[in-house]
């Protein structure tokens, strides 16, 4: 939890947030999330990285290279109602 957004948090809501998380693992290659759906998860990188792709006229670019600490999908969980 030293990476945003969990690093704003009290020490009492990361023990919060800690208590309903689960560690999962991934295939190399293996979609996470589709590109036009929004996350029904937050990921934290524990191990290892991930790649956020782009689909562009049949090819997949590289838009983001996720590392250990990081985060994707809070931001897609605020908006949600």
């Amino acid at each position: 939890f030293q990476s945003y957004p969990f690093d704003q948090l009290s020490a009492a809501a990361c023990r919060r947030v800690a208590s309903n998380a689960r560690l999962l693992s991934f295939r190399a290659g293996e979609v996470i999330q589709n590109e036009h759906e929004l996350p029904n998860a937050v990921y934290c990188v524990v191990q290892g990285s991930m790649r956020v792709v782009g689909s562009i006229a049949d090819q997949c670019p590289t838009i983001a290279r996720i590392g250990v600490g990081e985060t994707v999908g809070w931001e897609a969980l605020l908006r949600r109602k």
